[in-house]
């Protein structure tokens, strides 16, 4: 989130569902809207779909956004900025971030692909869109963007290194 935040970007949506209350106390005071969704339990592509029809009812004109997930460590305001930038300059229709072979979040999406991401079954996330569209992807390195810390075991390893 603060990546978001220092990046510059307009229209931060966090999406909470499990622990919402935990959570909305962290950023209950950051410059973000937060959504909740309710039916979290369906999967990531509930929580996508839930931020981004969030964001075209406050936003309808916006020309593109960035799905992120808040378990990468290392993401940078930095790393967002070189998807605008990516997006800015070619007009790509995705811009992923790419790390270990693979693109993957944060990863920008155009306009262009709002249908189709609000019709994502709600237990696939991005990656599925990444997957069928190859072809529209530029790619930005994100070093580091493997580091995920899903449990308190990953977070000691991560804090180990």
């Amino acid at each position: 989130m603060n990546a978001a935040i220092e990046s510059g970007i307009e229209n931060i949506i966090v999406v909470l569902g499990a622990n919402e209350q935990e959570h909305h106390q962290v950023v209950k005071d950051a410059r973000v809207h937060v959504v909740v969704n309710a039916d979290w339990k369906k999967g990531m592509g509930s929580s996508l779909k839930t931020g981004l029809s969030y964001l075209l009812q406050q936003t309808p004109n916006v020309d593109a956004v960035i799905t992120m997930v808040c378990d990468q460590p290392l993401i940078t305001s930095d790393q967002l900025k070189k998807l605008l930038a990516g997006y800015e300059s070619l007009r790509s229709v995705i811009v992923a971030s790419f790390y270990q072979g693979v693109a993957g979040v944060p990863v920008l999406f155009d306009r262009i692909l709002f249908s189709e991401l609000l019709s994502l079954p709600d237990d696939a996330g991005a990656k599925k869109m990444l997957q069928q569209h190859p072809e529209l992807i530029q790619m930005v390195p994100f070093p580091g963007g493997e580091v995920d810390i899903d449990t308190e075991d990953d977070l000691r390893k991560y804090l180990m290194h």
